[in-house]
């Protein structure tokens, strides 16, 4: 066995594995039409944007389920060779910035491991393991296969936000200076208004209190499982106990600990054989 529940000096690398309802509208089955995708093929590239690609790097096909090892990557990236607290302490000049960078050819940005059966999809992200969702979107939209999915939630969890009760919930947000501009509020910000380009985003968070939004708290509180779906990933519930629960504490996921792979990544028979046992004892 190549991985453990517990960190060791072994087994070190984190590798958190989580589960995915969806739905696949087709009189074919999503394993179906993914067997008889032509470029749904072991070594197939696809392109992303201008900059960026997505390779199919392992793909194992079984009659009842399929693992794939997918990375999205930039076939020529320029990377900084300085660590960013170093670079930054130094005040580089924009100058020095450009000879810090190194060319590198096949950089990889995010590796995604997944199984999929007919009801489920399981996967393990390295590199970068944030908006799961919304990456699993993004291969399915490349592959133009119209799949939905669906965070499956931790039942437990939903319990526990039921029985205490939503305090208040808090959404990541953007919005720009034309949506501010429509905004009705008494005293808006002289700041906002140095920001000549409307389109320009502004980040924040969106507080939605139980007092001031009571009907909508209450809708929220009795289909948390829904909602989970149409928010961003970026958000955050506090219960009437003052328990602060977070989004990714509402999914169903669970850590295990691998060998690295490099100082990023790990190896894909790892990431399969801890998918596996994810969905034979957690799912």
């Amino acid at each position: 066995m190549n991985f453990s529940e517990s960190k060791t000096k072994e087994f070190k690398k984190t590798a958190t594995a989580y589960v995915f309802d969806y739905e696949y509208n087709n009189e074919k089955s999503l394993l179906q039409a993914l067997g008889e995708h032509e470029e749904f093929v072991e070594g197939s590239d696809f392109k992303i944007s201008q900059s960026h690609k997505m390779r199919i790097k392992k793909l194992e096909m079984e009659p009842e389920r399929i693992f794939v090892h997918i990375t999205f990557y930039e076939p020529h990236a320029l990377v900084p060779i300085t660590p960013a607290i170093v670079s930054e302490s130094k005040n580089s000049s924009n100058d020095d910035k450009e000879k810090d960078l190194h060319s590198i050819e096949n950089y990889d940005n995010s590796h995604v491991f997944m199984i999929i059966d007919g009801k489920h999809i399981y996967t393990i992200n390295q590199i970068i393991y944030t908006h799961q969702r919304t990456r699993l979107d993004r291969i399915f939209k490349t592959l133009g296969v119209g799949v939905k999915i669906k965070d499956k939630v931790n039942k437990s969890t939903v319990d526990k936000i039921q029985r205490e009760k939503i305090k208040h919930l808090v959404i990541g947000v953007s919005t720009t200076m034309k949506v501010i501009d429509d905004i009705k509020i008494k005293n808006k910000l002289s700041i906002f208004e140095k920001e000549n380009n409307s389109d320009t985003p502004f980040y924040g968070m969106l507080f939605l209190d139980h007092k001031s939004n009571f009907g909508l708290i209450e809708s929220i509180s009795d289909d948390i499982e829904s909602v989970v779906n149409e928010l961003s990933e970026d958000f955050y519930i506090v219960t009437r106990k003052d328990n602060k629960i977070k989004s990714s504490e509402i999914k169903t996921k669970k850590d295990y600990y691998t060998i690295p792979y490099g100082t990023k990544t790990i190896k894909d028979k790892y990431a399969k054989e801890i998918l596996i046992h994810f969905i034979g004892t957690v799912v």
